[in-house]
């Protein structure tokens, strides 16, 4: 499971309304969104990214206190999901035809961002041994082919360096069913 995909997407790739398509860049862009070719601005950080940053820290840091002995885990566990519906929302209000600051292309970016991690995600999976089973928006369920195969946790740590978006393991099946 990725770790807060989308608004690490918007972090990580300066998505803001002010940042998509500026005329700074226009003619000689460093950030192109795969398969769309829109340009992001590599001047000026946007405002979205810039309210991220701080929510993203404070949630992750929830989510690590809520599997620490030494804190409530119950009450940090409720605080980080709380956080993550937040930042889920800012990622939905950037579509939100009505929003008074939204942009359907940072819609579209971050949706373009996430299948081309999502498939890079695969290729590394398939090349360490693995089988894909399922991926879907910011997660994958993986089987190993053969024993001996390198552990999840660093099959996860090569998909994070590789993608730049932290990818955490969240659990281990004996059997699974997709419907």
């Amino acid at each position: 499971d990725f770790a807060s995909l989308y608004p690490n997407i918007m972090l990580s790739y300066n998505i803001s309304p002010e940042t998509m398509l500026c005329d700074c860049c226009k003619y000689y862009p460093k950030v192109v969104v795969p398969q769309l070719g829109y340009h992001i601005c590599s001047s000026h950080i946007g405002l979205l990214p810039e309210v991220l940053r701080p929510i993203l820290f404070r949630r992750f840091c929830y989510k690590a206190r809520s599997k620490n002995k030494k804190y409530d885990k119950a009450l940090y566990k409720e605080m980080q999901q709380a956080w993550k519906w937040v930042l889920l929302v800012c990622f939905g209000y950037t579509g939100y035809r009505n929003a008074r600051y939204g942009r359907i292309e940072c819609y579209e970016s971050i949706t373009a961002f996430s299948r081309d991690i999502l498939l890079t995600a695969a290729e590394t999976v398939e090349a360490a041994g693995y089988s894909v089973l399922h991926g879907i928006i910011d997660s994958l369920w993986v089987k190993p082919n053969k024993t001996g195969c390198i552990s999840p946790v660093h099959l996860s740590r090569m998909i994070s360096e590789r993608t730049g978006i932290r990818m955490d393991i969240e659990g281990r099946y004996r059997w699974i069913v997709f419907l």
